[in-house]
């Protein structure tokens, strides 16, 4: 069993380096549909942030062949293949056994890990079963290394061997999220952070207000001319994320991303609001307290989710006042204040009754600016059913997906118009970032 994180630094004199990395995991749970990869994810994050290529992503059930098949196939793209999941005590936990036979080496009992073991029964009052020894089974010294799991019962590994004439790195990790991430964190990225051959520099711009496809247009000339640093974008609900990468061989080199940032802020500065690693309320909630200035909001068909987001904040409340959640035209009109003619005139779903409930809402919660979002999420749903005098109006519904978002600040109120396709759920989620990027930009004035 590993002893210290030193035994893993290169020796002296052998060219380890790792260039190509590919994932391997190991589970039916995972074909089957009812678990998500959650730890490729977080693998190949990782992997990124050390300059390392993620060259292939596969999943294979708890098959000995094809286990064996996949490693054969990702020794001719990678010299590196981290391989998750399989190292339990049951029948059906081959990983260890396939990393023996891929290598070459034999498993050999490890007594250092079955008293490991043992003591991990001990501490909850328990007799080790028979068929959790089977964890004790580890490469051996000339095999490479032992991993100790800090946070449960199965070591992982490091095998180190030749195939196909060249240094090959099987690495073995169990496959419960906590253990994995920890078992990473701790042994497995000193090892590959000595072996990287390149290191990469990021910087990553958030941008809301913006779609991906405008963004592209806007920084065309930069990506059809891209060689390094590179340019890629990401889109979620609500928010483009721009990447700049660039690859270096070492700490000297000098940094090119700097120069390609200002032209990338120029051009699109308006829509940046951050360039750490911080989500759109947290930069809000930022501004707001810098300000010593306050926030509150009246929501509608986002019924509380918008102020559900601020409250993940810790110290929120510090500049959040409060959510009105208006959801009936009744609450919208006799709590919130909004008047009964823009009701019966332009329906509950409407630049006019969105306008309205901002201000009121800025009003009776005594805020610096406040926010309102009223609209159709659908799969059903009536703007005007409920106004007095929709039929001799003849209004027209709007189409479900119609969603405003207000916002006053300073004496002044902006009203957007959205249109949303989709679940009922993804409408809601685009109108809550909707009304916090308007937020954003009343605060930056660039509304």
């Amino acid at each position: 069993m590993l002893k210290s994180v030193n035994e893993l630094l290169p020796k002296k004199g052998v060219d380890e380096t790792i260039e190509k990395v590919a994932l391997l995991t190991s589970g039916t749970e995972l074909l089957m549909g009812q678990i998500i990869n959650t730890n490729a994810a977080y693998l190949a994050g990782e992997l990124n942030k050390l300059g390392l290529t993620c060259q292939y992503q596969l999943v294979v059930g708890d098959n000995e062949e094809r286990l064996l098949d996949a490693l054969n196939k990702l020794w001719k793209v990678a010299d590196c293949v981290i391989l998750t999941g399989g190292l339990g005590p049951t029948e059906d936990d081959l990983s260890m056994a396939c990393a023996a036979k891929n290598s070459g080496f034999k498993l050999t009992f490890d007594p250092e890990a079955a008293a490991t073991i043992e003591a991990y029964f001990k501490r909850s009052g328990r007799n080790v079963p028979q068929n959790n020894y089977k964890q004790a089974y580890l490469p051996g010294a000339e095999a490479g290394f032992a991993l100790p799991n800090l946070n449960g019962t199965a070591p992982g590994a490091i095998w180190r061997f030749v195939h196909d004439n060249k240094l090959c790195h099987l690495i073995l990790l169990p496959g419960p999220p906590l253990e994995n991430k920890l078992m990473f964190t701790e042994y497995v990225k000193p090892y590959l952070a000595a072996r990287c051959s390149t290191i990469l520099r990021n910087l990553f711009f958030r941008m809301v207000g913006i779609g991906e496809s405008q963004v592209a247009a806007e920084l065309e000339d930069l990506i059809t001319t891209q060689t390094n640093p590179t340019l890629a974008t990401y889109c979620s609900v609500g928010e483009v994320k721009l990447r700049l990468t660039q690859n270096c061989h070492s700490d000297s080199d000098s940094e090119l991303i700097p120069a390609l940032a200002d032209v990338v802020r120029s051009r699109l500065g308006k829509y940046i609001y951050s360039e750490k690693d911080e989500s759109l309320p947290e930069v809000i909630y930022n501004i707001l307290k810098h300000r010593g200035e306050s926030l509150g909001l009246a929501e509608s068909c986002t019924a509380g989710a918008v102020a559900a987001e601020l409250g993940n904040i810790p110290g929120v409340s510090h500049v959040f006042k409060g959510s009105l959640v208006a959801y009936s035209p009744e609450i919208k009109k006799n709590v919130l204040g909004v008047p009964k003619d823009i009701i019966d005139r332009d329906g509950v779903v409407s630049a006019a009754c969105a306008a309205s409930m901002a201000e009121h809402a800025q009003k009776l919660l005594n805020v610096s600016i406040a926010g309102a979002v009223t609209g159709l999420a659908g799969p059903t749903g009536s703007a005007v059913q409920d106004s007095t005098n929709a039929a001799a109006l003849g209004k027209a519904e709007p189409p479900i997906g119609t969603v405003f978002v207000a916002v006053t600040y300073r004496g002044r109120t902006v009203v957007k118009h959205n249109l949303f396709s989709g679940s009922r759920a993804k409408v809601i989620a685009w109108a809550k970032m909707t009304l916090l990027g308007l937020i954003w930009h009343c605060l930056n004035d660039e509304a």
